[in-house]
């Protein structure tokens, strides 16, 4: 399963490589991304690099078109059939946690207590995309 914060600081890492003159990121940004396959290294490595590019590049390493979630219709079936979901809203964060681990969702965190009182836990979809779960922690408004 692909973890979305790990891809991301990858993709910060990317760039970072890029203002650092990395010839191999060079090689790397040639062959995943169209607009840099005639370029020279030193072309690629003068040439503006924004983090869009290394999203860009990271999702080409991963067979992907883009970025964002590929298929919406499955992530949507995927949060439907096997979370359950109707409504996001979270009253019993323990008891979703257990419900979501019987039908096998895989977790990027495990359910927790966060030092200022809430109980969460993070689900990773199909497509690596994380999401947060969680209630009130103690003396917190409901209502916002």
């Amino acid at each position: 399963m692909i973890n979305m914060e790990n891809l991301k600081k990858q993709a910060k890492e990317l760039v970072r490589l890029h203002r650092a003159g990395s010839f191999h990121l060079a090689c790397v940004a040639r062959e995943h991304l169209p607009r840099f396959t005639r370029w020279s290294d030193a072309e690629i490595l003068a040439a503006d690099f924004k983090l869009s590019d290394a999203q860009a590049l990271i999702a080409g390493q991963h067979g992907r078109p883009t970025w964002a979630v590929a298929d919406v219709a499955r992530a949507v079936r995927y949060y439907a059939d096997i979370l359950g979901f109707e409504v996001l809203r979270v009253g019993d964060a323990k008891a979703l946690y257990i419900e979501f681990l019987a039908a096998g969702a895989t977790f990027d965190t495990p359910l927790h207590r966060d030092p200022f009182g809430p109980l969460g836990f993070v689900v990773t979809d199909p497509d690596g995309n994380l999401l947060g779960f969680g209630e009130p922690g103690p003396g917190a408004n409901p209502d916002g």
